[in-house]
């Protein structure tokens, strides 16, 4: 397979309206340009409102769906990147409701309202842990797997103090179904009364391999106080590249003529599949150790994958990514 990418020309916007009819009509990878233009436009009551309805209505297929693609469109991603030169206390509720009102969630959205989550925590450091923590208990309370994981983001610039005891309380409850990336929070702000409660988890029988190692190399730093890595570990808002310089390279993955190189991982899933429609043979190969670790998982069992792409998906249903894993879009961690 080869990879035929071919990036559109860009065209010069002048108005908002312009820039928002290029954004809404885009269907043929990242309009660049026109979210350039809301991001460098000053504030305006328009683009936010803009923005707030398109974070609002993201997973609203009725309004952000197309009928002859039979998919959603992306246009709620593109109004997020322009959210980050945006940020207002209006935009805190809209973001927190992407994480806490749906489980059929897609990947470039979630990263991209994680770093909103923690753009927002660093810029109102009082306001936003509050939303996002009183956010959370609701979601546990309800035994909900949402993917409230990427509002851990705002716990980064709160006052650790202020927020301790409510976050312990959290940290006990069985119920927390996103438990790695809650871990971290503790470690980086030194809890250390997380401790008896972090030793308490450990005797748990409903923790995947994933999550019991973590657990035991987070536990022993905290006892500690030493870490492998000399820095803390930086929210997503501190890691990522400049949006542009972020989306340039994956502009290609947004076109629906895009044929992708096959991966060696591709490769392998391909020509087992193939040599087992030759030989008659069922697709779970009984012989095929890789099928055969893949069947011991269980289903609902939270796992980690890293894609084709690089893309890497931490503490998702075994499920969601069974068909990619046999499939070979992407391995296990």
């Amino acid at each position: 397979m080869q990879d035929n990418y071919k990036p559109k020309p860009f065209f010069t916007m002048n108005t908002i309206a312009e820039a928002f009819e290029a954004i809404d009509n885009h269907r043929e990878g990242i309009p660049f340009e026109a979210i350039a233009f809301l991001y460098n436009h000053p504030q305006d009551e328009e683009i936010e409102r803009k923005i707030i309805f398109a974070l609002t209505h993201a997973y609203d297929e009725e309004t952000y769906y197309d009928e002859e693609q039979d998919e959603q469109l992306s246009t709620p991603l593109w109004y997020a990147i322009v959210a980050e030169n945006h940020l207002s206390k209006s935009l805190i509720d809209p973001v927190i409701r992407l994480f806490t009102t749906t489980e059929e969630d897609w990947d470039y959205l979630n990263e991209q309202g994680g770093y909103l989550v923690g753009a927002l925590g660093e810029k109102f450091p009082d306001l936003m842990p509050e939303k996002v923590l009183q956010a959370i208990e609701e979601q546990v309370a309800k035994e909900s797997n949402d993917p409230y994981l990427y509002l851990y983001e705002a716990f980064y610039f709160m006052d650790a103090e202020k927020y301790k005891d409510r976050l312990l309380r959290l940290l006990a409850d069985e119920r927390v179904y996103w438990l790695s990336g809650l871990l971290y929070i503790f470690v980086d702000n030194q809890i250390k009364e997380a401790i008896p409660i972090m030793k308490q988890i450990q005797q748990r029988d409903d923790l995947d391999f994933i999550t019991k190692n973590e657990l035991n190399v987070l536990l022993e730093e905290l006892e500690t106080g030493k870490t492998e890595h000399p820095e803390p570990y930086l929210p997503y808002v501190k890691q990522r590249d400049f949006w542009k310089e972020h989306y340039q390279p994956i502009d290609k993955y947004f076109y629906s003529d895009y044929v992708p190189e096959e991966t060696p991982l591709q490769k392998a899933a391909r020509e087992r599949r193939e040599k087992m429609r030759l030989d008659g043979t069922p697709w779970i190969d009984e012989t095929d150790s890789y099928q055969n670790e893949l069947r011991k998982i269980g289903r609902n069992e939270k796992v980690s994958v890293r894609y084709s792409d690089g893309k890497v998906v931490n503490d998702i249903k075994f499920k969601k990514v069974e068909d990619d894993l046999s499939e070979g879009k992407c391995e296990l961690l």
